[in-house]
């Protein structure tokens, strides 16, 4: 057992160091992005502004991007 968790470890030790030398060499970010659900104006927080907006979408008041309907 132990010999099979040393072999996962290598496994995944060697599968990151790949995808590191992959994304530098292919100028690759993994940049977190972090996005909530009813953040419709992308600021990074849900404040009365979202509210707002939806409203206004709901109301027929506004459109949203596609993208912004997925985020709604």
């Amino acid at each position: 057992m132990k010999i099979l968790k040393n072999i996962i470890s290598l496994t995944l030790c060697t599968s990151l160091l790949c995808m590191t030398q992959f994304s530098f060499r292919n100028n690759i970010s993994f940049a977190e992005t972090q996005q909530y659900f009813g953040d419709v104006n992308s600021d990074g927080s849900l404040t009365a502004d979202d509210s707002l907006m939806i409203l206004q979408f709901v109301t027929s008041s506004a459109d949203f991007s596609d993208e912004q309907k997925k985020i709604a």
